[in-house]
């Protein structure tokens, strides 16, 4: 699920995508209780603003992103 997202982040141009494997990185993973993959976090100012797991299309994605630039 995580590769079939790829293109789909690489289309958001307007926001920062970072990717974490959390195989690789458990801690973070506890730290912010990702119990299925992907995951994504929406920050703002420093702090998680939104949360959402699964394959979502660009379009969802957008729409969260834009919400959390018009608060």
């Amino acid at each position: 699920p995580c590769k079939l997202m790829l293109p789909v982040l690489q289309q958001i141009t307007d926001a920062k995508v970072v990717k974490v494997n959390v195989s690789e990185n458990r801690q973070l993973a506890v730290k912010h209780n990702i119990m299925l993959i992907p995951t994504f976090l929406l920050m703002k100012d420093g702090k998680i603003s939104d949360r959402f797991s699964g394959l979502v299309k660009k379009e969802y994605i957008q729409t969260k992103i834009d919400a959390l630039k018009n608060n």
